[in-house]
């Protein structure tokens, strides 16, 4: 018989979502279900009007193997009003069964200090 373990993700849409001002910040995950030798993307992506975006920091993510990080930058003018977003991705995986949770990201602007939600998650379970 053939056992199969994956991760629930608690949290539906996986996505947080913060607007200040003129600037965008969230964080999400790419898969509701995770085996425990698979992976999962973890996606941060901070937008504005490309004046001084801050950066970000993410919480502890001990319970997760981390197998690579990507960023990706666009901008965009329109009506001579321009938008620059980064995005940066974080490839992780289980390192074990049970409940996990991605401590939330966190960004300072102007003299503030904003946080996504964090994303709770089970792991394990056999079918």
């Amino acid at each position: 018989m053939f056992k199969k373990i994956f991760c629930l993700v608690m949290l539906s849409l996986g996505t947080t979502s913060l607007y200040a001002d003129v600037i965008s910040f969230n964080a999400s995950v790419d898969k509701k279900t995770v085996a425990l030798n698979d992976s999962f993307i973890y996606s941060i992506t901070i937008s504005g009007d490309g004046k001084n975006l801050p950066d970000h920091q993410i919480g502890n993510i001990f319970e997760f193997n981390r197998f690579g990080t990507s960023t990706s930058q666009s901008m965009t003018i329109v009506n001579g009003k321009s938008n620059v977003s980064v995005t940066y991705r974080y490839t992780l995986g289980p390192k074990k069964t049970g409940k996990f949770t991605i401590p939330p990201a966190t960004i300072s602007y102007n003299g503030k200090t904003y946080s996504t939600e964090s994303i709770e998650r089970d792991r394990g379970g056999s079918s």
